[in-house]
């Protein structure tokens, strides 16, 4: 007996889109004539209507169940790597604790950071930091495909707080790291 609520929703949760189709098709409630202004629905309703209603459906629910799955946290070094991994950063080694080290192939040749790198690398770390992650320090060392060494260059934690404080922009934030970049 107490599970049938729970049922009764958890079932119109996951079929809303055939029951939001149906409800229109068939004008209960007279749901056609108030959504007579959404394209494609008649106000007397119909299979037609009711199709545009059911692909509304859908969207409205892959809306709301697509975005409540989503996690865009950065709270780990896991997270961390999963995230510069989906920004075509290739990581070959990150390891953290009192100091992060990341070690990461990077497409340039030559001795010329790519501050485009730099900026996923920052923004990402500043997004763990901001998680509550806490370190000393974060260093950074870019390889060529073959795993030379080019250069490397420290992030603080205090620029990255201050970054997500809004204290300093993205641009100084930036800023304060290039200046730290070294090439081998």
């Amino acid at each position: 007996m107490g599970y049938g609520y729970f049922l009764g929703a958890l079932i119109s949760i996951l079929l809303f889109p055939v029951i939001l189709g149906v409800v229109v098709g068939k004008n209960y409630w007279s749901a056609a004539e108030k959504l007579a202004k959404v394209p494609g629905i008649d106000p007397n309703g119909g299979v037609k209507s009711g199709g545009i209603a059911l692909v509304f459906g859908f969207v409205i629910w892959s809306v709301v169940f697509g975005a409540a799955g989503e996690d865009d946290d950065i709270d780990s070094l896991d997270d961390l790597e999963s995230e510069l991994e989906q920004n075509d950063i290739h990581v070959s080694y990150l390891d953290g604790g009192d100091h992060v080290f990341l070690d990461y192939y990077s497409p340039t040749s030559t001795e010329q950071i790519d501050q485009e790198e730099v900026r996923i690398i920052a923004l990402s770390y500043a997004a763990l930091v901001d998680s509550g992650y806490e370190s000393e320090y974060f260093h950074v060392i870019f390889m060529d495909s073959q795993g030379s060494d080019l250069g490397g260059y420290t992030i603080f934690p205090d620029w990255a707080q201050d970054y997500n404080d809004g204290d300093i922009s993205e641009k100084e934030y930036l800023e304060l790291i290039l200046d730290m970049v070294s090439y081998d």
